[in-house]
Formats: structure tokens, sequence, C-alpha cells
């Protein structure tokens, strides 16, 4: 308990620190970490083999909205509109906070993937299906 309130600490004043890099408004980290979530859109309406260029080999796979969920060490997706399953897998996920890049990842509970957010609220959504490498992106906001 005292180790999960230690990491949760470490958050907020590792969010706060980026919120205040600028005097803009606040990160999406910073929001993330003092609301606890933040609500995610995807770019593009299916997962992908590749995205960095553009969507290159589209899959079957339809993306979704979700929101994303994140306190301490443990974070989770959440979403109605996921048709292809892959939500629950982050129903226990890890959370990494990291200062030195300003990002959040979650590794799914079981099997690999994950989901990268940005400062700025950009993610980035790596999924393994059978026999499949997809990508996803979009903003959270």
């Amino acid at each position: 308990m005292a180790a999960a309130r230690l990491v949760l600490g470490w958050c907020l004043s590792a969010a706060a620190g980026l919120a205040g890099a600028t005097d803009g408004p606040p990160s999406v980290l910073a929001t993330l970490a003092q609301a606890g979530e933040v609500s995610c859109q995807p770019a593009l309406p299916v997962f992908c083999s590749n995205i960095h260029v553009s969507c290159s080999g589209p899959s079957a796979i339809r993306t979704f909205a979700f929101t994303l969920r994140a306190s301490g060490v443990l974070g989770s997706i959440e979403s109605a509109a996921d048709t292809s399953g892959i939500g629950p897998l982050y129903a226990k996920a890890r959370a990494e906070w990291s200062t030195h890049d300003g990002t959040v990842i979650l590794w799914p509970q079981q099997g690999p993937g994950y989901i990268k957010l940005l400062a700025d609220g950009r993610y980035s959504f790596r999924h393994y299906g059978e026999h499949t490498a997809t990508m996803s992106h979009g903003q959270c906001r």
C-alpha cells in the first residue's frame, strides 16, 4: 500500500512537472495523472500492419474509441465499441510512467502489445493477434 502511494505520488509530481514545462494548458499526461482518465479517438477506422507513413496493409480489426485509465502502476482501457475483444487484455494493465521521454505506456496483463501515450495526447496502439502484428494511432484528451 505504501509503495503504491509512493508510485502514485511520483506520477502526480512527474505529471505536474510535465504540465509546468509550458505556459499553456496542462499536458494530457498531467490530466491523466490528476483525473485518472482521458478519452481517446483513433485516427483510422482499422488497425494496420504499418502506420509510420500511412496505413499500409489494413487489417480486418476495427479500431475503437476508448477511455484510458491509469493510476500508479495499474491501468486499463474501456470501450463499448470494442468488437475485437482487445479491451479485456488491458483490464489490469501495467502502467509505466516516464518523465524522461514524457510518456505513459500500458502493457497488457497477458500477451504482447502496448498503448503508448505522449504528453501532447498522441497515442500509438500496438496489437499482436494470431499471426499478425497491427498498429493504430490517434489522439487522447
